[in-house]
């Protein structure tokens, strides 16, 4: 009993440490890369500056659907707008707004 734990306990440090290696080469090599990159000479700083709100980027199509189309696609999620019952035995019973 004894024996097999202590064959389990070296097995788990030893896979400790290889996956600590291989996160470290994983590491290594993303610096690398990202200095190869930076030596191109070229700017990225400017790509992660926020460009502005939602309100400034949200898009609008008018008429984008015919009217007659418009009313039943509205009338369709008006329709599903509701309580809906759920029964759950040995549960009290509530209500799900969908």
């Amino acid at each position: 009993m004894i024996a097999w734990s202590m064959v389990a306990l070296a097995s788990l440090s030893g896979l400790v440490w290889l996956l600590a290696t291989l996160r470290g080469r994983r590491y290594l090599g993303l610096t690398r890369k990202l200095a190869k990159i930076e030596s191109l000479g070229r700017s990225f700083q400017n790509l992660a500056s926020p460009t502005g709100g939602f309100d400034e980027r949200i898009v609008s199509i008018g008429n984008f659907l015919p009217a007659d189309q418009f009313a039943s696609l509205s009338l369709d999620v008006q329709s599903l707008a509701g309580i809906e019952r759920s029964s759950v035995p040995t549960h009290k019973k509530g209500g799900t707004i969908a």
